[in-house]
């Protein structure tokens, strides 16, 4: 038995070369099984253009967690300590994680360790113990998503627009959404910025954020974002959408999601 982990990542040219080794192994070798692991919609999406290969697989769907899973996972760790988090803060950990246990432990722990390194005795975790926890969380998160967003974002003076744009991106939970969605969420969020002085009084255009959105599926953008026709758009990866949740929460933009429990 091999497992195949992360198989998402694969790019589409190489998935070519796991098609064509999914039709000839079953002729070569016997008592063979192969697991293949990854984020996406459905077999078509993870298996790219060779979708048909699917039909040689049993599909499992792993739903992803309830924000009040999500909020387990920290409150079992934090109740022994007799340490409270108000419901606020575990509200904007569940978002940022996107379903994803990996951040929710990664913040968790920043979090913990926030709260044992102030000066006076806690007992409940403050605002300026989770901010603090976001920032020490975005400098151990996992070195390639912080060198494709910085590939993404950093090329050209245009910085900001490319950052709003991944960040009305991954503003909501589908996982491609149309440019109208798109464009509501960016609106909202440069009146964040504008609001708390981070960013010019002018939103883009429609034909700018679509540029940007555009310019995102190429290589030297990091490639982060693929285009789906129709003005739909979705990340690569669907890790990096929580990673680009954490940056936004870091850079005082909340980011809001639907809750589901």
């Amino acid at each position: 038995m091999v497992v195949i982990d992360e198989f998402d990542r694969v790019r589409r040219e190489e998935k070519t070369a796991f098609a064509e080794l999914l039709k000839n192994i079953g002729t070569q070798v016997e008592d063979f099984r192969l697991i293949f692991c990854g984020i996406g919609a459905n077999v078509e999406e993870m298996l790219g253009e060779h979708g048909s290969t699917g039909r040689m697989f049993e599909t499992v769907e792993v739903e992803k967690l309830s924000h009040d899973k999500l909020w387990q996972i920290i409150q079992s760790a934090t109740a022994p300590l007799g340490v409270s988090i108000e419901q606020g803060i575990l509200m904007r950990i569940g978002i940022i994680s996107d379903g994803f246990p990996h951040f929710v432990h990664l913040i968790g722990e920043c979090l913990i360790y926030a709260m044992l390194d102030d000066d006076a005795v806690v007992s409940k975790c403050e605002r300026q113990h989770f901010e603090t926890a976001l920032s020490e969380a975005l400098q151990k998160t996992e070195p390639y998503l912080r060198k494709m967003y910085t590939m993404a974002t950093e090329k050209t003076k245009l910085q900001s627009e490319y950052e709003e744009a991944l960040w009305a991106l991954a503003d909501r939970t589908e996982t491609r959404r149309k440019l109208d969605d798109i464009e509501a969420s960016y609106k909202r969020i440069a009146e964040q910025r504008k609001t708390k002085g981070g960013a010019k009084p002018t939103v883009m255009a429609r034909n700018s954020l679509n540029h940007r959105l555009l310019r995102l599926r190429e290589d030297n953008h990091a490639n982060v974002v693929l285009g789906h026709g129709s003005g739909r758009f979705s990340f690569r990866e669907g890790v990096m959408r929580g990673y680009v949740r954490l940056r936004a929460e870091t850079e005082g933009v909340e980011l809001s999601p639907e809750i589901v429990s």
